[in-house]
């Protein structure tokens, strides 16, 4: 499957809650994610290119979750495939054994809710303030396409196309600490 997504930096993440309700959304209550990236011991540089494997466990609502993406063309498109993790503990040595080692924390607060096929998220991310995602799981592959139209609904609902993010928050989070 892939994950295709728009991001947008939100001064003010009420407004767009308020939007979201307006149009019938039914927002989640928050959702603390913790994120622990893995990355290959061979990468001498953080640069996600695409083809690039990148590793993921998320601790959120007691469980543990673990993702792997595979970086498309687009920094905000990947194949992804995912499942829950019964012992983080073993997984973490499993990934060391397999040469990935943990590079970047990403905690965050998401609020979640669903508008036709697009899973919408309000975030706020520890470090870098708050930011909303369009995020589509499809087995297209046109994501230019894709987000062209994500974006014009984000615009529909008061967002700047200014606002727009093109960088993931494990990327961000690593520039802003290196």
């Amino acid at each position: 499957m892939n994950e295709i997504e728009v991001k947008v930096k939100l001064d003010n993440p009420t407004d767009l809650i308020k939007k979201f309700k307006e149009l019938g959304c039914v927002l989640s209550e928050p959702i603390t994610q913790k994120d622990t990236i893995f990355l290959s011991k061979e990468m001498k540089e953080y640069k996600i290119e695409e083809g690039t494997i990148i590793l993921r466990l998320r601790e959120q609502n007691n469980k543990t979750i673990f993702t792997l993406k595979q970086q498309k063309k687009n920094a905000l498109e990947s194949r992804e495939h995912e499942t829950i993790i019964e012992n983080p503990h073993e997984i973490t040595a499993i990934l060391d054994l397999l040469g990935y080692q943990p590079l970047i924390h990403v905690n965050k607060t998401r609020i979640k809710a669903k508008y036709k096929d697009y899973n919408l998220c309000i975030d706020h991310v520890e470090k870098l303030g708050h930011f909303a995602e369009v995020e589509l799981l499809t087995d297209k592959e046109n994501s230019t396409e894709l987000q062209s139209e994500m974006m014009i609904f984000l615009q529909k609902l008061g967002i700047a196309s200014n606002q727009r993010i093109f960088t993931p928050y494990d990327t961000m989070i690593y520039n802003l600490e290196h």
